[in-house]
C-alpha cells in the first residue's frame, strides 16, 4: 500500500472515526500523528489527498522520522496548515532519505505550519534515540503548550 495514500487514509480514517465514537471529546487540535520512514511517507502523502475528510481534521501535531519529503510531492499539494505544528528530523551525511525529508520542513512552514526541522548528525536510515529528548521538549513545550485554536 506504499503510495496509494487513499487506501491508507481510508483505514486510518475507519480506525480514528471508531475511537472517537467511544471517546468523543478527543482534542483533535492537540492530537498527534507520528512515523518513521514509510510511516512518514505516509503522513506526508494523507496530507496531499484533496478529497473527502482531511488528515488535518484528526490532528493537529504531525511527526516525521527520516521519513516524507519532496519525493512525495508529485502525489499533490500539501493543505493550510495554519495553526498546525510538525517536526521533521532526518539521518545526516549517512541518511538516505535526506534528500527528501530535509526539504519538508520548508514545505510545511511554507503552508503556515510552526515547525522545526532536525538532522540527526551521523545517523543513518533511523529514528535515534538521540532525538526523542529533542522531540519530546518541542511536543511539551511548543506543539501542546499552544492554546487550542479554533
Amino acid at each position: 500500500m506504499v503510495g496509494d495514500y487513499g487506501k491508507v487514509w481510508s483505514y486510518h480514517r475507519f480506525m480514528l472515526d471508531e475511537i472517537a465514537k467511544v471517546i468523543p471529546n478527543i482534542d483533535k487540535a492537540h492530537s498527534i500523528i507520528a512515523g518513521f520512514s514509510n510511516g512518514g511517507h505516509a503522513i506526508d502523502g494523507m496530507l496531499r489527498l484533496s478529497s473527502g475528510p482531511k488528515l488535518t481534521d484528526y490532528f493537529g501535531i504531525f511527526v516525521f522520522a527520516d521519513g516524507g519529503g519532496t519525493a512525495y510531492s508529485s502525489k499533490g499539494n500539501l493543505p493550510d496548515l495554519q495553526g498546525k505544528f510538525a517536526y521533521a528530523c532526518w539521518g545526516g551525511e549517512k541518511g538516505s532519505n535526506k534528500p527528501n525529508t530535509s526539504q519538508l520542513p520548508k514545505a510545511l512552514k511554507a503552508k503556515g505550519a510552526t515547525v522545526v526541522g532536525s538532522e540527526m548528525a551521523g545517523v543513518g536510515h533511523a529514528f535515534a534515540p538521540s532525538e526523542y529528548p529533542k522531540v519530546a521538549e518541542w511536543l511539551e513545550k511548543v506543539a501542546l503548550a499552544s492554546p487550542t485554536k479554533k
